[in-house]
């Protein structure tokens, strides 16, 4: 069974209460219960739940090509069991502690666009996550549990800017990994 939102709305606690008044009590429940299988429904569509969805499961691989002209290209083999809303994200650094990591989120794809790494280094992971969801799944490295190295074919390599985040993670580029954010809201850094 997929990451299904489990935290579902229920009146059913309600139920005896509700139809009991007179006169409307069943017409107020059947009414009650179609806004809640409503919401329930629009949760489970977009991926968010009443309350926090858990991060989705690892990533099985990512695997990376380059050719010629320096550009990367990129794969991600995911049969976890998962749910409509999921997106991706591959992580690149020039290290393989990820620091200063840059973040590219695939939304639903598994395929990324050709992302131009020219003649540098570069390390590869990826992870998932749900919009509603305060963790992203655990890390899968290009090259297994150690990060392989991929170096490009490029003629030069770009100058790659220090990295700024993504989501709601601090703008100085300190939290890699955490895709749409560690936090609902971000205030000024």
């Amino acid at each position: 069974m997929a990451n299904r939102t489990s935290n579902a709305l229920d009146i059913g606690q309600w139920a005896p209460a509700i139809r009991a008044i007179p006169g409307v009590g069943q017409k107020m429940y059947e009414a009650l219960q179609y806004l809640v299988d409503g919401v329930n429904q629009a949760h489970a569509n977009a991926a968010v739940s009443t309350t926090v969805l858990p991060a989705p499961p690892r990533p099985d691989a990512i695997t990376v090509n380059t050719c010629p002209a320096g550009f990367a290209y990129f794969g991600i083999k995911h049969n976890g069991n998962i749910q409509r809303g999921i997106s991706y994200f591959v992580e690149h650094a020039d290290n393989p502690a990820f620091t200063n990591a840059h973040t590219v989120e695939l939304g639903p794809s598994r395929n990324g666009v050709p992302l131009y790494i020219g003649n540098s280094t570069r390390y590869f992971r990826t992870y998932a996550g749900y919009p509603g969801s305060n963790t992203m799944s655990e890390k899968t490295n290009f090259g297994g549990e150690t990060p392989k190295a991929v170096v490009g074919q490029g003629s030069s390599a770009p100058n790659f800017t220090d990295s700024f985040g993504a989501g709601t993670a601090p703008t100085d580029g300190s939290q890699p990994g955490t895709g749409f954010g560690p936090v609902l809201y971000l205030g000024k850094s």
